[in-house]
């Protein structure tokens, strides 16, 4: 779901968002994991955006067992100053922005796949699926991603 605001947004071409501490509150999801993942897309779409401002309010959860230091402090600890720059480094199956990197030329272009959200049921296995490299079940089913920052190896 985080993914789709930014893949909107750039959609549209903005270049500035501002965003919430989104699924924090009546959703009660913790604020150190969204934060988490909103760091985890911001990585992906790295110079897609000028700047990306939160707007944070500590609300009725702060204080409880879901949200014990509300949600400023998180986001804070996690996102502030947060500086990042598009990755040198391009892996096949790995994403940049809304776009998965599907090969690379011999004469290095980047063939890069059309936008579609959820457009094939997920694997159940996700990550750890032992097919990954089978393409009649990458033709079924949906896996995240390969982390750019994964080791080559």
């Amino acid at each position: 779901m985080l993914e789709n605001i930014f893949a909107i947004a750039h959609h549209y071409k903005h270049d500035c968002l501002v965003l919430s501490a989104f699924g924090c509150g009546a959703c009660k999801n913790p604020p150190e994991h969204v934060a988490l993942l909103f760091n985890s897309v911001i990585y992906q779409y790295a110079g897609y955006f000028k700047t990306i401002y939160f707007a944070i309010v500590d609300d009725h959860n702060t204080g409880n067992r879901i949200n014990p230091d509300g949600n400023l402090l998180p986001f804070k600890k996690i996102l502030n100053g947060l500086n990042v720059h598009p990755l040198s480094t391009i892996r096949v199956n790995g994403v940049s922005g809304s776009n998965r990197i599907l090969n690379k030329t011999s004469d290095g272009k980047l063939n890069l796949s059309d936008v579609y959200i959820l457009y094939l049921q997920p694997c159940q296995y996700g990550s750890k699926c032992h097919d990954l490299k089978n393409p009649q079940h990458n033709n079924n089913y949906l896996h995240p991603p390969i982390c750019s920052y994964q080791d080559a190896t």
